[in-house]
């Protein structure tokens, strides 16, 4: 537990979101605390739990409405997927 409060503290919730950061936190961190000696941990483990839709800055990026309308049509299916 204080790990994870710790890292609710230092990690801004605009860098991943707050979907993504509890996910980050509870997913990730509780993996890599239980991993052993030889485990390792890559990246794309990470990446895969992450929604790229909710991340604010990133989301921001895109001004065109096609794009706009693309995000919100993946984002509506993979909310069927879930």
């Amino acid at each position: 537990m204080f790990l994870k409060d710790y890292l609710k503290k230092i990690i801004p919730v605009d860098l991943l979101g707050l979907k993504n950061l509890n996910k980050f936190i509870k997913n990730s961190v509780s993996e890599f605390v239980t991993m052993k000696r030889y485990e390792n941990q890559k990246v794309i483990n990470v990446l895969q739990n992450l929604d790229v839709f909710e991340v604010p800055w990133f989301t921001n990026l895109s001004k065109t409405p096609s794009e706009i309308e693309k995000k919100s049509y993946i984002k509506n299916r993979r909310l069927l997927l879930y």
